[in-house]
């Protein structure tokens, strides 16, 4: 799991920057509007927006991927799934 994404994240990390970057300047564009709770809302969003494309898209869920498939691994299996199938 591990090889997969040392090899995959660098793949994916620019579509994933440009998707995130798009959708939090797209957010930060609505705070163009003379309203207060609509600019607060706007700045929210992207603000937002960027934290998950920078810290957990790119750090935390491939961190977790890893730390989850090895505790899978590290698990006994349970004595009904090493069983064989009963037919009757």
């Amino acid at each position: 799991m591990r090889e997969a994404i040392a090899e995959e994240a660098p793949r994916t990390s620019s579509t994933i920057t440009t998707a995130g970057l798009t959708l939090a300047g797209s957010f930060a564009l609505l705070a163009l509007i003379p309203l207060r709770p609509m600019r607060e809302l706007a700045l929210a969003l992207a603000l937002g927006i960027l934290l998950d494309t920078f810290l957990v898209r790119s750090l935390l869920v491939p961190s977790l991927l890893a730390l989850f498939r090895r505790r899978e691994q590290e698990r006994p299996r349970r004595s009904r799934d090493l069983e064989a199938p009963v037919h009757d």
